[in-house]
């Protein structure tokens, strides 16, 4: 197949690698790339899904009337970079982090990152109706940003070739500063409970926080969100299955599923999962767990 042929074919969307031998030419391969580069597309290689992506690379012009069909709005950027932190940079993360201690990866880990879409769309649920959320997540899964597998999410071909030194610095940063604010919340948790403050002393504190520093994603403080909903939000959050939840909770996952649907746990059990979560019991609401034990 002729360079420009294969440029056009790149331009139409992802391209199995077996379809186009050609690119594992190194010379075809950089000829390609040229011809791209000069209309401000780059060439990237999804090693998962073994196919090539063509990407723009370069800022579109602002004309009037101009609607390109892959320019995401603010709500598709949004959820793309959400599902790229919980799919591509999270688990890379962990396993780097698995590989240099030399421990074992949990066996969720060795497989293909996913996300259940209800743990997804929790961290959006304060902005944008549940139907709309659809929508997006549609059109990712159009664009190849996304796939629908066993009702669960995984990272498209196009989501796993974005990012850069840039981008990971940056979530970096941003997953530091959460855990940060985990801690120090956890720490004035155990503070009002030395001072012998009411909970409640706390929470209003805590709903003075910025919606964007709290953890359940759109409840600051938690006042109206369920103990299932708090769970939920928390966990994807740090990117956590519900599997590994339980792990790290003592706790199996029929129960921890059952908390985020709406079943209200005891105060013992609310505690570990709090725990494990790195927040405060009175965090994930202990007044419902008190009324289910009663």
């Amino acid at each position: 197949m002729k360079v420009i042929d294969l440029c056009r074919l790149l331009l139409c969307g992802q391209v199995s690698a077996a379809a186009v031998p050609e690119l594992g030419d190194p010379d075809v391969r950089a000829e390609v790339e040229q011809q791209l580069a000069a209309v401000g597309v780059g060439l990237r290689y999804a090693e998962v899904d073994r196919c090539w992506v063509a990407l723009v690379d370069e800022p579109l012009p602002d004309e009037v009337g101009l609607a390109p069909i892959q320019t995401l709005n603010e709500s598709e950027q949004a959820v793309a970079a959400a599902s790229w932190l919980h799919l591509v940079f999270l688990p890379t993360e962990r396993r780097a982090a698995a590989t240099l201690d030399g421990l074992s990866l949990p066996a969720e880990d060795t497989e293909r990152p996913s996300i259940d879409p209800d743990d997804l769309y929790g961290q959006f649920a304060h902005r944008m109706r549940r139907q709309y959320f659809d929508i997006v997540t549609g059109r990712l899964k159009r664009l190849g940003f996304l796939r629908l597998r066993d009702g669960r999410l995984e990272a498209g071909p196009v989501l796993t070739v974005l990012g850069g030194e840039p981008a990971i610095a940056e979530a970096r940063r941003v997953v530091a500063v959460h855990k940060r604010f985990l801690l120090l919340r956890r720490q004035a948790a155990e503070i009002t409970a030395e001072l012998g403050l009411e909970p409640a002393a706390a929470e209003s504190s805590a709903d003075a926080q910025p919606a964007s520093a709290s953890p359940n994603g759109g409840a600051p403080g938690g006042a109206s969100a369920t103990v299932g909903q708090r769970v939920r939000a928390a966990r994807a959050v740090l990117g956590w299955s519900q599997a590994l939840l339980a792990e790290r909770a003592g706790l199996d996952q029929a129960r921890v599923s059952r908390i985020e649907r709406g079943e209200e746990p005891p105060p013992g059990v609310a505690e570990s999962l709090a725990t494990a979560l790195g927040l405060g019991p009175e965090e994930l609401g202990g007044d419902g767990g008190e009324h289910a034990a009663g």
